[in-house]
């Protein structure tokens, strides 16, 4: 069993948007964390990616509250404690993110580099995302299902 899983923006994303084509998945996913005890592990980066993508998503829509709604759940629900901190370590990251976005001839971004390797530095190497891409990691196991948390 994964006690600790990494949650990535495109499952972050899923699970706050209705609208999402994933978001059925991301909430069974989201409720296969609680019956299987799994802890979701945030980074500040998939934190920072996912207001983005959300607030983008919204003002598109002209949905101008929801914006609002959803920061307040950021600012209610996502506790300090709870947030992993990466972004400090960018500077000994950098060049590496760098060679693994050539290694991959672009398909993997600088966020998803920075996620892998904090990931493969800290030793966590479950992450819940719908992003096939960080199945280029050897180190990472993706969970797109609730079926892969057992």
């Amino acid at each position: 069993m994964k006690n600790k899983v990494i949650v990535d923006t495109s499952l972050f994303v899923a699970q706050v948007d209705s609208a999402d084509v994933w978001h059925r998945q991301a909430s069974a996913l989201a409720s296969g964390f609680i019956k299987y005890e799994v802890q979701p592990i945030f980074f500040d980066c998939v934190i920072n990616e996912t207001i983005t993508v959300l607030c983008r998503r919204f003002y598109e829509r002209k949905s101008g509250n929801d914006i609002a709604e959803i920061l307040n759940i950021f600012q209610n629900n996502i506790a300090n404690v709870s947030i992993t901190w990466i972004y400090p370590a960018i500077r000994r990251y950098f060049a590496d993110c760098l060679d693994l976005i050539k290694l991959h001839k672009g398909r993997v971004n600088f966020h998803d580099a920075l996620i892998a390797l904090a990931a493969r530095e800290i030793n966590l190497p479950f992450i819940a995302s719908f992003d096939r891409d960080f199945d280029s990691f050897s180190w990472l196991t993706r969970i797109a299902d609730v079926k892969d948390l057992v």
